[in-house]
């Protein structure tokens, strides 16, 4: 008889192997004999994978022609935390731990976002920085003092991500030095037209360039924290970091 044991909700994926002690010849998702045992290599793609499934055995007879239930059982499938094993897939920042890469799911960035293993930033005591380049592109960096836990790290991520929505408010098509007389990084047109947030604009464009950015990130700043403050904690249903919230 030929023992077959299967993972629910895509966790037989490419990136996960199932080993039996005694294989099967014609599949991968099976093995053979009275007694065996099966083992899963590789973490999966999603973060949706880990958490509370069904492993189930069946029992397929000799003739092929039908399938016994055998046994199921429900487990709690769990990645090491601080690891870095995880799927990466095309074009993701090589070598980050397990933490950034699922937790990172569940706050998809508006931006290029990335990884640093420096405890904080090194401006700062942030566990997380929006940052604006010299030719006004935009990525957000999340440091490595952001895994203390799920909430923790998502809250940071939406943070950051409130930047990034602030900024493509003001420049929808990206940035646009025409429309950037003062070269302040603000669009004109969006500075006279929001005196109430960056109130030294209401008589026009005036000549204190570094007040302009300071109206502005003091604005986006308060938005930030604002969305930090009221995010919902949803670690119960999708942390699954070991350790983590539901180990």
């Amino acid at each position: 008889m030929s023992n077959r044991s299967k993972y629910s909700h895509g966790l037989s994926s490419q990136y996960v192997r199932m080993n039996w002690e005694k294989k099967s010849s014609e599949n991968r998702f099976e093995g053979k004999g009275n007694e065996n045992k099966v083992t899963f290599a590789g973490l999966p793609l999603n973060n949706n994978d880990f958490g509370v499934k069904m492993v189930y055995l069946d029992v397929r007879g000799f003739n092929y022609f039908y399938n016994m239930a055998l046994d199921n059982i429900w487990v709690k499938i769990f990645f090491p935390k601080e690891a870095k094993n995880h799927p990466y897939p095309l074009g993701s920042q090589p070598n980050t731990p397990n933490w950034y890469y699922y937790w990172g799911q569940e706050e998809p960035s508006l931006t290029d976002r990335y990884y640093d293993s420096q405890d904080q930033s090194p401006i700062g005591s942030g566990h997380g920085e929006w940052l604006l380049k010299a030719d006004y592109s935009t990525e957000i960096k999340i440091y490595d003092v952001a895994k203390i836990s799920f909430y923790y790290c998502t809250k940071t991520m939406a943070h950051e991500n409130q930047h990034e929505r602030d900024w493509q408010i003001v420049w929808p098509n990206g940035y646009d030095k025409n429309k950037d007389s003062d070269n302040d990084g603000l669009d004109d047109e969006w500075e006279i037209s929001n005196c109430d947030i960056c109130r030294t604009h209401c008589s026009g464009l005036p000549s204190d360039q570094k007040r302009h950015w300071e109206d502005y990130s003091r604005w986006s700043q308060q938005r930030a924290e604002e969305v930090e403050n009221n995010y919902p904690n949803k670690s119960s249903s999708k942390d699954w970091a070991s350790p983590g919230t539901n180990y």
